[in-house]
């Protein structure tokens, strides 16, 4: 059914709960369609913590990923910025749903951003300036707002363990 990608990264990979070194453990199949529509299938490798308190296990994804959505990034931003929308293949269902999506987490992903960017450089009183703005905005303050930017948000959050999960299991008894 089509050609399966193998995604490898290069870079040290370091377990973003404990900051412990990862392991491969083996690999899966992980599918997201392409701004054009076309669908990609990757194997992605499963890593695992080595520390043994942690132990979590970790996906490697690519740039071009949104954890836990089916569309690439590019086309994520295009939606929620509006810009290109026109050129992008996605039923209207979807687009609605990744709007309400992205729009539910503005303030949380902006407090995050803000975290990690006094984390590196102290409080900046550009922030509290840019309150003035639009949420999405203020992200693009931080992080730019050239084409890619979305891949920087998820990779500074993803890499700190500040990803908000959409997945819950309930188990009743």
């Amino acid at each position: 059914k089509g050609e399966s990608l193998f995604v490898m990264s290069h870079e040290v990979n370091f377990c973003p709960v404990c900051g412990g070194s990862l392991r491969v453990i083996g690999s899966r199949g992980r599918s997201y369609v392409k701004t054009n529509g076309n669908t990609v299938r990757l194997v992605i490798r499963r890593l695992r913590c080595n520390e043994e308190k942690c132990s979590k296990i970790h996906h490697e994804l690519p740039n071009i990923l949104v954890p836990y959505k089916r569309h690439c990034s590019l086309t994520i931003e295009r939606i929620v910025t509006g810009i290109g929308i026109d050129s992008i293949y996605a039923e209207m269902s979807a687009i609605r749903r990744i709007k309400l999506w992205f729009r539910e987490r503005l303030d949380y992903i902006y407090g995050e951003l803000l975290h990690a960017r006094s984390k590196l450089d102290g409080f900046s009183k550009q922030c509290i300036k840019d309150l003035s703005s639009s949420k999405l905005k203020r992200i693009h303050n931080l992080v730019g707002s050239s084409p890619g930017w979305l891949m920087h948000v998820v990779r500074i959050l993803v890499n700190n363990s500040r990803w908000l999960h959409t997945r819950m299991v309930y188990v009743s008894r």
